[in-house]
């Protein structure tokens, strides 16, 4: 037998993730003899577990909230994607360099190829300036969205967030706003994302938009999937508004990761169906 290889997930918080369920459905499904765990960690925690993948110990790191802008600082190399995005999610040891990638702009890509939702031309309103906004920006500039609309509490964020996608080469118009501004730019039809964590954990119970706001031919995506019906969900469901969580895009973001780390296409090789339905068995 082979020997098994080991990866990780890290951030704080991370009772929610399903990356062990996730990642040992796909182990199954594919017979890759491979472990994957998670830990909570502090930021200066992470020098440390980088150092297991560089010592072999590990294979592979998978990074989540709030590290994915803070992890690049100990890496050696970005992969290109990931410099443009500026965010971080997975970690792989290659000819002896810590390299980081971004899956998550794929996996959102894949949410919004499996929903039949079209960016081309779109005024979008992103809720939040982190790492994995950053991702769903990258995603939708690709898909040609017309306008991006951050809302933030703290608008310099925001800023440093455009100045750093303003260096993808796009017509996608950028613009950030406070929270107390955005109201009057919702329309009837808008596409609507939730990035931050207003929805799991300690934020269980809240939503970044009111219900007074939602309309039935709006799309509201969270990119949160425990639990699957956040406020943000459900408010949207009683409004009659299409409504999304992020179950896809987690999959398909963990199907990538594993890509990175084996070098060849282990997703082509699952069922969707199996994982995600195990996955709302635990949910």
């Amino acid at each position: 037998m082979s020997e098994v290889r080991l990866f990780l997930l890290i951030g704080d918080p991370i009772d929610h993730s399903l990356g062990t369920i996730l990642h040992e459905n796909i182990f199954r499904q594919t017979g890759l003899n491979a472990e994957y765990s998670k830990i909570r960690c502090d930021e200066e925690d992470i020098p440390n577990v980088l150092d297991y993948l560089r010592s072999g110990e590990l294979d592979g790191i998978n990074v989540t909230i709030p590290y994915k802008k803070t992890v690049i600082e100990h890496l050696d190399e970005l992969n290109p994607r990931a410099r443009l995005i500026q965010s971080v999610n997975t970690v792989a040891h290659v000819n002896d360099k810590l390299v980081g990638y971004n899956t998550d702009w794929w996996g959102f890509s894949m949410l919004l190829r499996n929903h039949d939702i079209h960016a081309t031309g779109r005024s979008i309103i992103i809720f939040g300036t982190g790492g994995s906004a950053h991702s769903v920006a990258y995603a939708l500039i690709q898909g040609g969205a017309g306008m991006l609309i951050f809302v933030t509490r703290d608008k310099e964020h925001g800023q440093t967030l455009i100045d750093s996608l303003s260096i993808i080469d796009s017509d996608t118009i950028l613009t950030c706003v406070e929270y107390d501004k955005f109201p009057p730019l919702v329309k009837p039809n808008s596409i609507i994302i939730n990035t931050t964590p207003l929805g799991m954990g300690d934020f269980e119970g809240r939503s970044p938009m009111s219900t007074e706001l939602m309309m039935k031919d709006q799309i509201l995506i969270d990119l949160i999937y425990n639990p699957l019906e956040t406020e943000f969900i459900y408010l949207g469901k009683l409004s009659g508004a299409t409504t999304i969580n992020g179950l896809d895009m987690f999959i398909h973001q963990g199907l990538l990761s594993l890509d990175t780390w084996y070098g060849k296409a282990i997703s082509s090789n699952v069922n969707i169906q199996k994982i995600t339905a195990e996955l709302v068995e635990n949910l």
